[in-house]
């Protein structure tokens, strides 16, 4: 357990409008709280200074703090959704080696590896030549699994194209 937590009451302007004047919390916080939470007199993302009151729905019912999280910065407002939910899923599954199936699922593997493998080309060689195919999204069935799948001396299962 963090050790002082909550010990400290952070100034709020829970209870004032936005027009009057109010001064953050100048106390020592965790760094992380304004990574997760919006706070008046605080940037939020890259759009603006927090305002307070005006950006929160009913601060007498959800306090004086909003979220950040699922909240779209500027920047991506102009983006369409699904463009939005690949970033975020770029983000939020990155280093588990599933966004390969994200992006067979999407049909946009061939355009966005071989952009990557053309700039990673530069910079590793083992990599000259490599382009990824459309044979590529998906894997070959091993010739024994094709072979026991067969049925009255034909086989059931059929190598997946390309291979």
């Amino acid at each position: 357990m963090i050790d002082g937590f909550n010990d400290v009451n952070v100034k709020s302007d829970e209870g004032l409008l936005t027009s009057d004047p109010f001064e953050p919390h100048q106390g020592n916080l965790d760094a992380r709280l304004d990574w997760t939470a919006g706070r008046r007199g605080i940037p939020f993302l890259d759009w603006g200074v927090h305002p307070g009151r005006f950006w929160i729905r009913d601060q007498s019912y959800a306090g004086p703090f909003s979220a950040k999280k699922q909240i779209v910065s500027k920047a991506e407002s102009g983006k369409s959704g699904n463009q939005r939910l690949s970033d975020d899923n770029r983000l939020e599954f990155a280093m588990e080696g599933h966004r390969i199936f994200d992006l067979v699922r999407w049909g946009i593997s061939e355009q966005v590896l071989n952009q990557y493998l053309d700039k990673e080309r530069l910079l590793r060689t083992y990599l000259s030549g490599a382009t990824f195919e459309e044979k590529h999204r998906y894997f070959p069935i091993p010739e024994q699994a094709i072979v026991y799948s067969s049925k009255d001396g034909k086989p059931t299962l059929q190598q997946n194209p390309g291979y």
